[in-house]
C-alpha cells in the first residue's frame, strides 16, 4: 500500500514535471526527504522516469544527507537501470553513509558490481572497507571468495570479522584454509567468526585447529560470557564422519572437563551431541549427515536472522 505524503497532499496524482518543479523550490530536508521518498514509490512502480530522475538528481545533488536519501530511494528501481559508474565514484566519498549506500547498490546488480566493489576496496578507509565488505553479505551472485579471503586475517578487527561472515553466508570450503589463522587470535569475536565460516562453509581441513582450540576452551569453567566453545562443538561433531578420530578425542576432552560445564552447556551437549556426555551408553560414532546437515542449521538460520535484523 502506498503510504500519502503528509507534505505533499495529492501528490499521488503528480505528473514528472511536478516532481521537478517542487525540487527546484526551497525544501527544507524533510520535506526533499518526503519528496524523495515518494519518488522512490513510483520507481518501485515500475515508473522508468522516475528511475531517471533519482538518479540524475542523485548526479546533481551536492548534499551528503541528501545523497544518501537518493541512494535509498533509488533501491527500488531496477539493477539494469543503475548508473555503475556514478556509483563507483559515490563508493570512494569519505562520507561513510553514500559509500555503503552505492556499495549495496553496485552489489545489487550481480557479479560486476561486486568486482568493481572488491576493486574498490584498497582506496577506502578501514571503515569504509569492512562496511563494504559486509555488503557483499547481500549479494546473489557468483562471490569472489579468494578475494574476500585475503581480507579474513586482517590486522583490522572490524576488516576481517567482515569478511570473515561475508565468507560464512556466500564462500566456499577453498576458503578453509583463510579461516584457520584467525582461530589463533585474542579476539573472541573474531574466533567466533572464524568458526560462524567453518561450520557454514569450511570442510575438515581445519578439524586439527579446532580441536586444538577445544582442548583449551574446554579446560576452562563455564563462565556463560562466549558461544566459542559451542560453535567449535558443533563443527567438530559436522566434521564427525571426516576425522572420526578427532571426534573420539572430542568425547575424551568433553569428559575429562564435564565438571566445568553450567547448566546451559550441559542441555546443549544433550540436545545437540548427546553421545558426548559421559553418562551416554549408545553407540559411539560418527553423525549421519541428517544430524550434521541440522547442526550447520542451528547456526545458519541464526546467522540469516540476525542479517535480516540488521537490514530493518
Amino acid at each position: 500500500m502506498v503510504e500519502l505524503s503528509a507534505h505533499f497532499p495529492g501528490i499521488e496524482s503528480w505528473t514528472e514535471s511536478d516532481f521537478e518543479r517542487c525540487r527546484l523550490g526551497r525544501l527544507s530536508n524533510e520535506r526533499f526527504d518526503d519528496l524523495v521518498l515518494q519518488l522512490g514509490v513510483r520507481a518501485s512502480l515500475g515508473a522508468d522516469w522516475a528511475c531517471r530522475k533519482l538518479f540524475r538528481w542523485l548526479e546533481e545533488e551536492q548534499s551528503d544527507t541528501r545523497r544518501v536519501m537518493l541512494l535509498k530511494a533509488a533501491g527500488g528501481c531496477p539493477c539494469a537501470d543503475y548508473p555503475k559508474d556514478l556509483l563507483e565514484q559515490l563508493v570512494k566519498v569519505p562520507y561513510t553513509d553514500i559509500c555503503v549506500e552505492a556499495a549495496y547498490l553496485l552489489v545489487k546488480t550481480g557479479d560486476e558490481g561486486e568486482r568493481a566493489v572488491l576493486a574498490l576496496l584498497g582506496s577506502l578507509s578501514k571503515y569504509g572497507r569492512s562496511l563494504c565488505l559486509g555488503v557483499l553479505t547481500y549479494g546473489t551472485g557468483t562471490l569472489d571468495v579468494e578475494a574476500v579471503a585475503a581480507y579474513a586475517n586482517d590486522a583490522d578487527s572490524h576488516i576481517r570479522n567482515a569478511a570473515l561472515y561475508t565468507l560464512a553466508f556466500r564462500g566456499d570450503s577453498s576458503c578453509t584454509d583463510h579461516l584457520i589463522a584467525p582461530l589463533q587470535r585474542r579476539d573472541t569475536l573474531t574466533k567466533e567468526a572464524a568458526l560462524h565460516a567453518l561450520i557454514c562453509v569450511g570442510d575438515d581441513r581445519a578439524v586439527d585447529a579446532v580441536l586444538h582450540r577445544y582442548r583449551l576452551d574446554s579446560a576452562r569453567r563455564a563462565d556463560g560470557t562466549t558461544i566459542v566453545w559451542e560453535l567449535e562443538l558443533n563443527y567438530l561433531g559436522q566434521q564427525s564422519a571426516a576425522r572420526p578420530d578427532a571426534f573420539a578425542e572430542t568425547r575424551s576432552v568433553t569428559a575429562r572437563h564435564w565438571a566445568k560445564r553450567d547448566e546451559t552447556e550441559v542441555a546443549w551437549i544433550q540436545a545437540h551431541l548427546p553421545q558426548l556426555a559421559p553418562d551416554f551408553r549408545g553407540q559411539f560414532g560418527p553423525l549421519t549427515e541428517a544430524r550434521r546437515t541440522q547442526l550447520r542449521h542451528t547456526v545458519l538460520s541464526r546467522l540469516q536472522r540476525d542479517l535480516a535484523d540488521s537490514a530493518l
